[in-house]
């Protein structure tokens, strides 16, 4: 527990959130593309370069709205939809998603869980097969057309909007895993107690008085962001 409090104390000049006290994780990695794509994440305390972010994701917009107007066959509905998203992004700071996973390291500190993860392994593969796949369609788009700048508006955006519900895709992974382990912990313990001293189930009850209070705080913790997931 000692070691859990300090690594919870330590300081860095980066706020992203470092799941196994890691700067290079699955977690940080999607939030620099999402970026990139103009969805909006504090990843630094500097407020000077969590200015520039800011003002590179209000721009992201601007040029998306400029090269659709340009390109006058790109349905509108997939723009609004990612400018919408940037937009949501950047006045939210993504807050609730920090609030959410902190919650989500103190419970698995409670817990006792050691080897979590950001992104269920399935969840991944899926995405990664998806993300592969739209890129081979994108590419076999560019190769074909004529319209470069439609191709890379067009791709620009659906990407953007994808990355941007990756974000529901990992607060509800992070929620499926604790639910599974704590299912996994439960089912232990019911098992146990048929086999122990009875002066051991006092202490086997006072688990699992643990596991429904961290069961009850999950819960609590998704509920708390609900507003935030239905504006996305």
């Amino acid at each position: 527990m000692v070691s859990c409090s300090i690594i919870f104390q330590w300081e860095s000049r980066f706020k992203m959130l470092k799941f196994y006290n890691r700067y290079i994780s699955s977690f940080n990695i999607i939030m620099f593309i999402r970026i990139i794509f103009g969805n909006y994440h504090p990843i630094a305390k500097s407020k000077k370069i969590s200015m520039l972010l800011k003002l590179y994701c209000v721009s992201v917009p601007l040029v998306v709205i400029w090269m659709s107007i340009e390109s006058v066959d790109v349905s509108p509905i997939p723009v609004i939809h990612c400018i919408i998203n940037i937009i949501f992004n950047l006045i939210s700071e993504e807050n609730y998603l920090i609030k959410y996973c902190n919650t989500i390291k103190i419970n698995d500190v409670i817990m006792g869980f050691k080897k979590t993860v950001t992104l269920n392994k399935r969840l991944a593969y899926a995405l990664t097969i998806l993300f592969l796949s739209k890129s081979a369609v994108y590419i076999a788009y560019w190769y074909v057309s004529s319209n470069y700048r439609k191709c890379f508006i067009i791709s620009f955006v659906e990407y953007s909007i994808d990355l941007n519900e990756i974000t529901n895709l990992m607060i509800f992974g992070l929620m499926y895993d604790r639910m599974r382990l704590i299912r996994i912990y439960l089912e232990g313990v019911t098992t146990s107690v048929n086999i122990i001293r009875k002066d051991e189930i006092a202490a086997n009850i006072r688990r699992v008085k643990i596991f429904l209070k961290c069961y009850n705080n999950l819960l609590d913790n998704l509920d708390s962001i609900e507003t935030q997931l239905q504006c996305k």
